[in-house]
């Protein structure tokens, strides 16, 4: 489950969600998803988002638990929370729980960049405006390199637009889009609002990780 591990961190890195509005429109929001694996619920995703005059925080929670015969084979609890200016990302609090083994993220902006400390020995400073695994505001989508919360890392990603495609409620016409990187590739689905509907990732083992929004 090592493969679903870095796959969740890198999903539940990007906090979710927006519609056409700017960052600065966005007052209030709360979304869910459920998680499935291979077809099979194994969690859930929460996200709240707020606004404060220019400043957006974004609050993630995600509690995934893979069972065999009804015992526990793999667990997962991810929490998080953004602060953000513009496009551009201020602070970062994440800690995540893999089995027991636990990752903590801190990032802070100072003169220098934004300053990122994952412990050890692992610090660094990153210039300009930095952005996360940002789902929820398809700026994010133009971005050659993106903040993995769960990691600290800076992960390289090339994005593909894949065209308009019906989703599986039948309903809503979306635009989809592949995102890859490093032992990473996911598909994304925005409406034409550009409100995200949609995530798709495999895993190395061939099993597939759907986001399913309620």
């Amino acid at each position: 489950m090592n493969t679903l591990a870095r796959s969740s961190g890198l999903l539940c890195a990007g906090l979710l969600f927006t519609t056409a509005l700017s960052l600065a429109d966005i007052e209030s929001k709360q979304l869910e998803f459920d998680v499935l694996l291979d077809g099979n619920s194994i969690g859930t995703h929460r996200y709240e988002l707020r606004r404060q005059g220019e400043t957006l925080w974004v609050d993630s929670r995600a509690d995934f638990s893979v069972k065999i015969l009804f015992i526990e084979a793999w667990s997962y609890s991810h929490r998080n929370r953004e602060v953000w200016k513009g496009d551009c990302l201020e602070r970062l609090d994440s800690k995540t729980v893999t089995n027991g083994r636990t990752e903590v993220v801190e990032a802070r902006r100072n003169d220098n960049g934004l300053l990122v400390d994952s412990g050890g020995e692992r610090n660094e400073s990153l210039p300009g405006c930095v952005m996360s695994f940002a789902y929820w505001n398809t700026d994010f989508l133009e971005s050659e390199r993106l903040l993995n919360a769960q990691t600290g890392e800076l992960v390289d990603v090339t994005v593909d637009e894949l065209g308009q495609e019906r989703m599986q409620d039948g309903e809503r016409v979306a635009t989809r889009y592949r995102l890859k990187g490093e032992d990473l590739s996911l598909d994304l689905w925005y409406g034409e609002d550009k409100e995200w509907l949609g995530l798709r990732s495999k895993t190395v083992e061939g099993k597939v990780l759907d986001y399913v929004r309620r």
